[in-house]
């Protein structure tokens, strides 16, 4: 008799975990109140209004408060050049790298 190789079993292919980017933002300030938080981008975005143009703001928590973020840009030379006109402007804030992990929440109005 001729033996008949058995098939070798089918298995699924595993989809690759999704991969999240960090990002890059610009941190302006913190703050434990959301609507202190709000207040204080919309001073801010008033007074560099051609700097805060088409940005938008973003929290994540930091230690018992939370961020308040610009951004995102799309790298950290980006953010970095913003950081840079915010500074020339009398602003004060930093370049921030965001962990793949991290809760970065829109900043409603």
């Amino acid at each position: 008799p001729v033996a008949t190789p058995k098939p070798a079993p089918v298995t699924a292919p595993k989809a690759a975990a999704p991969v999240a980017t960090p990002r890059h933002w610009v941190q302006i300030a913190t703050g434990s109140d959301p609507k202190g938080l709000r207040f204080d981008y919309g001073q801010f975005a008033k007074k560099h209004a051609d700097l805060f143009k088409g940005k938008e703001a973003y929290t994540a928590d930091f230690k018992t408060s939370q961020r308040l973020l610009v951004g995102p840009f799309a790298n950290l030379k980006e953010a970095k050049a913003f950081e840079k006109a915010f500074l020339d402007a009398g602003g004060q804030g930093f370049a921030w790298e965001s962990p793949a992990d991290a809760k970065v929440t829109k900043l409603g109005k």
